[in-house]
This record gives structure tokens, C-alpha cells and sequence, in this order.
């Protein structure tokens, strides 16, 4: 998960997470996480209907896809959902949009999500849903306002309850006129967040992570042997994994990471999480109780230690206003590379 430190009311009440892309900022409603995964398994769980269609040369032709709103006429144009194993007709949709990185693990099916474009066989805009966040990439806003509204009413609010969610869009100029106004009912909210990045060759730690690990804590890393010892208390850190992944195979295959452990207990956790190719989003979180006592620095270098050393590159991604997520991004050298918007919304009657 992406990066951001305030955030109590996502976690447990001993809890909080510093994580990449599904901070919440300060005053709105909670989005996504605990409260929300009950509801997670419903959105995930629509599956598409087969639909005919007809191609252009007049052959009739199956393709799985759940339309969601009938075509209409004129310049209005509508979103039709995608099956998962179309998901790739997105991705040049999204080809500009480099900070969106939990778009392609959901077309690899890393993580869990749904795909949606205007246009079945040339699509041009797309929108994908991952998590708390949708992402939005193309350069048909107006004509597709109208769709996106109808598709929150019908497809998504009913599920998601008062918190809402959030939008990231690109090209930020075409669909921020276009979004806010499809958005307006919903109690719509301009924030903006912080991307970062991290190269091997521009990492230089300050320290050994090792000379500074607690007396009587230990740094694991997260292995299925880890998981599944009755006598390390870790919820909070079977939930990311659980609510991240589509499977907890994915993550092994295709991530990594290192916890804190003390007293019996996951004090704090780093994971590597989006695979991008050689690109990696992180996700951290630290245990209330233990702020300000550099268990997250601890875990994020050992995090990055590994990543380094694979040839991979790092992305933080933390809400502007963040101070606690934006110092420990900088302590550990990374580099603000991108200021970015994203729309906030709230399920409000």
C-alpha cells in the first residue's frame, strides 16, 4: 500500500500505515481498508456477462464484457467493463500515466480490480478500479462524464458506503473540469499528493539499519513460515497482504518484505507492493504505540536494502500535507519527482 502516516482511523486503533497509493487525507470519512472489506468482496466478486457482438466486417463475434450503461446517441459515450482476460486493451490507454501504478498488476492480475473502456475494440479511454481508488486515463472527459456519474449511482456507490473513494486521472488538465462536475453530488474534494523515486544508484542509507534494531526485537522477513506462526501476533499485516493480492502466491512470486518483531507482536512492516517490471510501489506501516521511534526507517531500509540489490526501482507516494510520510520519505533519500491531484469523494444520499 502506498505511503502516508495519518492514518488511525484506516488501521486499528494500535495501528497506522505509511502507504503508497491509499493515504486518506485529513477531515474526510474513511475510505477503504478495515471498514471497508466487507464490501471489497462484493465489488471484486461482480463477474461480466457474455455479450455478443458483431465486428466491423459484419462477423459475429463472442467477447466477455459487462456493459454497464446502454450506447446513446450524439457525443455521450459509455463505459463497458472488461473480462479479465481483455484487461491489456487498456494499457496503452494508460501508456503516459507512469504514476498509476497499480494499473498494470491489476491487467497481470497481481492485484485485484476491474477494467473499464469506452470502446470494446479501440478503446481510447479507460478507468480502473483498484482498491479504494479509480484510476482514469484518455482523452474523452466530456464525452464520458455523464457514463462515469451513471456508473458511480449504479455500480459502485451502493457498495461502498459513506466513505467514498478517490480519483486519479491523466491528462489532469482534460479531466478535472470534466470529473469534478460528474462528481459534484458526491461531495467532491481536490487534494493533492507527493511521487517519489528512488534509484539504487542515488541510494546512499545513512546508517546500518542492523546497529539500530531495538533490544530484543528482530528484523524477519515475510515468508509463508512467518505467516503461519501461531506465536507472532500480525493482523494488521495478513490484512494488506490479504486485501492487497489476488493471492498470496502473487506476492511471493512477485514482491517481497521485512517486519519488525518484538514481544510477540509485527511492531512494524515494510512490503514491496505494484510490480511494475523493474519498478516497485512500498507499502509501511507502524504500530501506534511505537511513533517516533524509527521502527519504519528500520523496516523501510531493510526493505530497500533487497530491492537494490534486484536492480529495482523504488516509488513512495504520500499525500502533500503528510509531514510525518513526506520526512521519512527524504530520510531515506528519496526524490519528489511528481505533485499530482486526485478528486476525493464521499457516499452522501
Amino acid at each position: 500500500m502506498p505511503a502516508g502516516t495519518r492514518r488511525k482511523d484506516l488501521a486499528s486503533p494500535n495501528q497506522i500505515r505509511i502507504v503508497l497509493n491509499r493515504g486518506k487525507p485529513p477531515g474526510l470519512p474513511v475510505f477503504f481498508r478495515y471498514s471497508a472489506a466487507p464490501v471489497l468482496s462484493a465489488l471484486y466478486s461482480l463477474s461480466p456477462a457474455e455479450k455478443v457482438r458483431w465486428d466491423k466486417k459484419g462477423r459475429r463475434r463472442s467477447r466477455q464484457t459487462r456493459q454497464i450503461m446502454s450506447s446513446q446517441s450524439g457525443e455521450n459515450r459509455d463505459f463497458h467493463e472488461l473480462a479479465p482476460r481483455d484487461y491489456a486493451r487498456l494499457l496503452p490507454v494508460f501508456a503516459g500515466f507512469s504514476h498509476a501504478l497499480a494499473v498494470r498488476p491489476v491487467v497481470e492480475g497481481s492485484c485485484r480490480g476491474r477494467a473499464f473502456v469506452d470502446d470494446i475494440d479501440e478503446p481510447r479511454a479507460g478507468l480502473v478500479w483498484e482498491g479504494s481508488t479509480f484510476y482514469l486515463a484518455g482523452p474523452l472527459p466530456g464525452a464520458l462524464s455523464a457514463s462515469l456519474g451513471r456508473l458511480l449511482e449504479t455500480e459502485f456507490l451502493p457498495k461502498l458506503g459513506p466513505w467514498g473513494g478517490r480519483f486519479s486521472y491523466w491528462p489532469e488538465e482534460a479531466w478535472e473540469p470534466a470529473l469534478t462536475e460528474a462528481l459534484a453530488p458526491f461531495g467532491v474534494k481536490k487534494w493533492i499528493r507527493h511521487f517519489y523515486t528512488l534509484r539504487s544508484s542515488e541510494y546512499h542509507p545513512r546508517g546500518d539499519w542492523r546497529a539500530v534494531v531495538p533490544g530484543g526485537c528482530v528484523v524477519h522477513r515475510v515468508t509463508p513460515e512467518l505467516l503461519a506462526d501461531p506465536a507472532i501476533e500480525k493482523s494488521s499485516l495478513q490484512h494488506e497482504l490479504g486485501i492487497m493480492w489476488a493471492a498470496l502466491d502473487r506476492f511471493f512470486d512477485r514482491a517481497f518484505g521485512y517486519c519488525l518483531v518484538g514481544g510477540g507482536k509485527v511492531l512494524s512492516w515494510c512490503l514491496t507492493e505494484y510490480p511494475n517490471g523493474d519498478r516497485r510501489g512500498i507499502g509501511i506501516e507502524t504500530a501506534e504505540e511505537h511513533y517516533r521511534n524509527g521502527y519504519g526507517w528500520i523496516t523501510a531500509s531493510a526493505c530497500l536494502e533487497q530491492a537494490f540489490s534486484r536492480g529495482m526501482t523504488v516509488h513512495w507516494d504520500s499525500w502533500a500535507n503528510n509531514a510525518a510520510s513526506v520526512g521519512l520519505a527524504g530520510k531515506l533519500g528519496f526524490e519528489l519527482t511528481r505533485e499530482y491531484p486526485v478528486l476525493a469523494f464521499r457516499n452522501v444520499p
